[in-house]
């Protein structure tokens, strides 16, 4: 249920994991080892532990969740120039919403060097839990970053 929604967002962020399998099962394979809690039939998913995309990409620096009335938004401090990060790298925001089962993220709205990003989500996700990752991808799309879980909030 949490990574059907995000099919095309998995395409993008596993592709480089993908070896033998489809990019799917390779986030299917991660997110069984690493994100699931509780015993049968008891299931969950510790949405802090979950990855929707695993590369060498390099990240930016000081990743925060933003308060915006209508959006979901995060920021960061453009590290360019470091390692492998240039200020093309486009920025991939999810948002993820738990209670709904459903999605919503752009993987080419921002690029790293804008230092943020936003979603504006639909009104009847209100009263519901969100959970934000966010990750880069290059422009040619050879590189990808793994994800990083920047929080959850419930949309008012």
């Amino acid at each position: 249920s949490f990574i059907r929604p995000i099919q095309s967002f998995i395409k993008v962020g596993f592709k480089t994991y993908a070896v033998h399998q489809s990019e799917f099962n390779a986030a299917m394979s991660y997110t069984l080892r690493n994100a699931i809690t509780g015993t049968y039939p008891s299931h969950s998913i510790d949405y802090t532990k979950a990855m929707v995309s695993r590369g060498s990409l390099a990240l930016p620096l000081n990743i925060q969740k933003l308060n915006n009335d209508g959006e979901i938004a995060v920021s960061w401090l453009d590290n360019s120039g470091t390692a492998n990060a240039l200020d093309t790298d486009f920025a991939m925001l999810l948002a993820y919403n738990a209670n709904k089962e459903e999605a919503l993220y752009d993987m080419t709205k921002a690029c790293r060097g804008d230092e943020g990003t936003s979603i504006t989500y639909p009104s009847n996700w209100v009263g519901d839990t969100v959970h934000i990752y966010l990750a880069f991808v290059s422009e040619d799309g050879t590189l990808v970053s793994d994800s990083v879980y920047v929080g959850s909030e419930t949309i008012e």
